[in-house]
């Protein structure tokens, strides 16, 4: 809706305080007749203040505008009264244009926040499909223990084979989803002016060049994906093999849903400082770094020995969680009533 402002120069010959007109007016606000008032000081030029009354003074966008409607006309008013020309000086001052160059193997490409927007959408794929297709196989383990499914199928197969099977089978749809998606992607961005121009001429002409993301790019967010997916699995099948309804499940979820959470609020930081030591360090922590290295490799490719590192890393966190979660997974599938506690699950890894 549009919003309706006074000022209180209107009131300058009315014989009212300044204080007399704001009940006034604040009075109009509370009955919604005008959305908000702006006193303007007369000493204005030396104060370099102005009062802003409103039912929402909460939106940084309106605050912005309106301060800048006002500076802009008082600076103009300075430079008059020191005989300037605010045209010229507008002209004289006006921001210089920064035209980033990114520098890489393939040639040097202007950057116009590209790289921010893929690293971003990319990095959001991924936090979102590890944690839907990780709750995906909780549920398909917890469904199976609920309705003593489990107990005919591990009469047939090892519970350490189920396990991994299901992990597998989930996976590999969320894979052949992204190969689908990524085909389709390629099609609309190769073809985006064809099929802009079948619906606007001028709106095909107006469109940019497509955005080429590196064929390495691709390539790591299929490794890290995929890594990433195995690792949060295994933590997920062993929630569903321990408890025996979705609310238990739930509550064991939060610490796990951390470890996705946590690199998402480093993002920006990361970003920022991609070669930092803390970027580096934080990218090699096996839990974090499906997100924050991919996320480096999106912005400023790393040295192939940090990427190398983090990959063996993370295989190597895959592989003793899978060592840890199919102990938990074989006791944990077939125990019904109580959710166990800590000591419990610690005694079924002890288990031979």
């Amino acid at each position: 809706a549009k919003k309706h402002y006074f000022s209180l120069n209107k009131y300058d010959s009315i014989d009212q305080t300044v204080e007399d007109i704001k009940k006034s007016l604040g009075k109009l606000i509370e009955k919604k007749s005008i959305y908000g008032f702006i006193i303007i000081p007369k000493d204005i030029f030396k104060s370099n203040t102005v009062e802003y009354h409103a039912r929402s003074v909460s939106s940084f966008i309106d605050n912005e505008r309106i301060s800048g409607a006002i500076s802009k006309v008082v600076n103009k008013k300075r430079l008059e009264q020191e005989g300037l020309d605010p045209i010229k000086v507008e002209n004289l001052t006006k921001r210089i244009n920064l035209k980033a160059i990114k520098f890489g193997a393939p040639g040097e490409t202007e950057e116009k926040g590209q790289t921010f927007a893929i690293t971003y959408i990319l990095v959001m794929i991924i936090y979102m499909s590890v944690l839907l297709y990780g709750i995906a196989v909780q549920r398909s383990v917890l469904e199976e223990k609920s309705s003593r499914i489990v107990e005919i199928i591990i009469s047939s197969v090892k519970p350490f084979q189920l396990m991994l099977g299901k992990i597998l089978g989930v996976g590999t749809v969320g894979l052949t989803q992204f190969i689908i998606w990524g085909i389709f992607g390629i099609g609309l961005s190769k073809y985006s002016k064809e099929i802009v121009s079948f619906f606007s001429k001028e709106a095909a002409e107006a469109m940019p060049g497509m955005i080429s993301i590196p064929a390495h790019i691709f390539i790591f967010f299929i490794v890290y994906f995929i890594l990433g997916y195995f690792m949060f699995a295994c933590f997920y099948a062993a929630i569903g093999s321990m408890v025996n309804t979705e609310e238990e499940a739930q509550q064991l979820q939060i610490p796990i849903i951390g470890f996705l959470v946590i690199p998402i609020l480093l993002l920006m930081y990361i970003i920022n400082s991609p070669d930092s030591t803390v970027s580096v360090v934080l990218s090699l922590i096996p839990f974090f770094t499906p997100i924050l290295m991919f996320c480096r490799i999106c912005v400023l490719t790393p040295p192939a020995l940090e990427i190398a590192i983090s990959i063996l890393i993370l295989t190597g966190t895959i592989v003793l969680l899978i060592w840890l979660v199919s102990k938990i997974y074989r006791v944990g599938i077939l125990m019904y009533g109580k959710k166990p506690t800590f000591a419990e699950v610690v005694k079924w890894i002890k288990y031979s």
